[in-house]
């Protein structure tokens, strides 16, 4: 039997170590739109109620996902921050 491939990474588990908070930006993995998460539900199931980013080809998009279903269609993008590097 071969080694299981160590650059395989289950996509269900790709996200799950990632709590969701407001503001935070997500990738639709199907399509690529671009989501902010604009609330939370905390009553279980834990809900998240998302708004498409405007200037893309769906800017009025938005909805509310259960955050399993969440976390298994979006992909979180972190924040890039803007201005000069330090130097190390």
């Amino acid at each position: 039997m071969d080694p299981p491939d160590v650059d395989f990474v289950n996509p269900r588990t790709v996200n799950e170590g990632i709590q969701i908070e407001m503001k935070q930006v997500w990738k639709r993995k199907y399509d690529g739109l671009l989501v902010r998460v604009s609330g939370l539900i905390f009553v279980e199931p834990k809900r998240v109620i998302w708004e498409a980013l405007p200037n893309q080809n769906n800017p009025s998009a938005s909805g509310i996902t259960n955050e399993p279903e969440f976390k298994e269609q979006y992909e979180y993008q972190p924040e890039k921050r803007a201005g000069p590097s330090w130097p190390a």
